[in-house]
C-alpha cells in the first residue's frame, strides 16, 4: 500500500513542478533576455529556465495533448531516465534528447526525443493514442522549441516496434544522421512500411525529421515511435489527413501475441 501511496504523491508533485517550469516559461515570453548558449543567444521565454538547468534543449508540445515539457540533454541516455529537471530523483523522468543529437547552426539530421509511458496520463503516455488513426485530426503537429529556435514539425508516421532481439528482427529507428540523402531516404521508406497511418505529409531529401519514443504495453518491451518533419518555411500548417495503413509491417512478436500471420 505505501508504494502506492508513494506513488500518487510523486504523480501530484511531479504535475505541479511541470504546471510551474510551464508558467515560468509563459511569464517570461515576453522578457528581454541576454542569456545565450554556446550556439547563440536563447530564446526569451526558455532563458530563466535555461538559467537554472543548461541541460535544457528545448520545450516539446504536442497541441491537443498534455504533452508539454522541458527537453533536456545529457551525456547518455540514462542520467534523465529517472532525473526531473532539477536533477533530483523522479520515476516520471523528464522527456531528454539524444545524447548524440546536435542543434544549432548544423542540427542532427534526426532529433530524437525519449519520454516515458505514465499510467496517471503524464509525460509521453498521449502518444499511444496516435495507434488510433482518428487521434491524429486531433493532434496532427508537435511544437518541439529549441533554446534557439521555435520549430514546428508535422507528423507523418506512427510505429509500433519491437526492442528484443529474441522477440524477432528489430527495426533500428535511432541512427540521429544518415551517411548520405539515399540511405535517409531509404529509412523514410521502411518507416513507412511500418507506420499505421498513411498521411498526406511528404519527406523531402532535404528535410529534417522528430522521432518521439516512448514504451508501448501490447507486448513486452515495446515503443510507440511518433515521427515528424520540420515543416518547411512558409508551409500551410492546416492539418493533413490520414487514413489507416491496411497492412502496416509489424514486429514478429506482434503477430505471434496478436495470433495473426505475418511476414
Amino acid at each position: 500500500m505505501v508504494p502506492i501511496i508513494q506513488y500518487y504523491i510523486e504523480a501530484y508533485q511531479n504535475q505541479r513542478m511541470n504546471d510551474n517550469l510551464a508558467g515560468q516559461v509563459h511569464a517570461s515570453s515576453s522578457a528581454v533576455s541576454s542569456a545565450s548558449a554556446s550556439s547563440g543567444p536563447v530564446l526569451p521565454e526558455y532563458a530563466s529556465l535555461y538559467a537554472q538547468n543548461s541541460d535544457m534543449k528545448g520545450w516539446v508540445n504536442v497541441p491537443g495533448t498534455n504533452i508539454n515539457y522541458p527537453v533536456m540533454q545529457a551525456s547518455d541516455n540514462d542520467f534523465y531516465l529517472r532525473r526531473d529537471f532539477y536533477k533530483n530523483s523522479n520515476q516520471h523522468g523528464v522527456p531528454f534528447l539524444d545524447y548524440r543529437d546536435k542543434l544549432g547552426d548544423s542540427p542532427s539530421k534526426n532529433l530524437i526525443i525519449y519520454g516515458h509511458n505514465m499510467k496517471d496520463d503524464q509525460m509521453f503516455h498521449e502518444l499511444v493514442n496516435y495507434e488510433d488513426n482518428g487521434f491524429y485530426a486531433k493532434a496532427p503537429l508537435i511544437q518541439f522549441n529549441t533554446v534557439y529556435k521555435q520549430q514546428t514539425w508535422k507528423i507523418f508516421a506512427v510505429m509500433i516496434v519491437n526492442t528484443v532481439p529474441s522477440q524477432g528482427d528489430t527495426f533500428y529507428y535511432l541512427d540521429t544522421d544518415f551517411a548520405s540523402n539515399d540511405a535517409f531516404m531509404n529509412y523514410i521508406g521502411e518507416v513507412k512500411k511500418r507506420s499505421l497511418v498513411n498521411t498526406t505529409v511528404d519527406v523531402q531529401p532535404t528535410d529534417h525529421i522528430l522521432t518521439l519514443s516512448t514504451c508501448s504495453y501490447v507486448f513486452n518491451d515495446a515503443r510507440v515511435v511518433v515521427l515528424a518533419r520540420l515543416a518547411r518555411d512558409g508551409e500551410d500548417l492546416s492539418p493533413g489527413t490520414a487514413t489507416m495503413n491496411p497492412n502496416p509491417q509489424m514486429p514478429q512478436i506482434w503477430y505471434k501475441t496478436n495470433k495473426k500471420s505475418g511476414t
